[in-house]
């Protein structure tokens, strides 16, 4: 929790945007989750 974009907020609020646009975003936010954990 804390993080302003969570994939359901972006998903609910942009519904219009392509998929692989989504699909990107989330993989940005697994890589910096990975960046944090080391």
């Amino acid at each position: 929790s804390g993080h302003l974009w969570t994939p359901s907020f972006y998903v609910g609020s942009a519904g219009n945007i392509s998929a692989g646009v989504i699909e990107r975003y989330i993989q940005e936010q697994r890589k910096h989750q990975v960046d944090d954990d080391a």
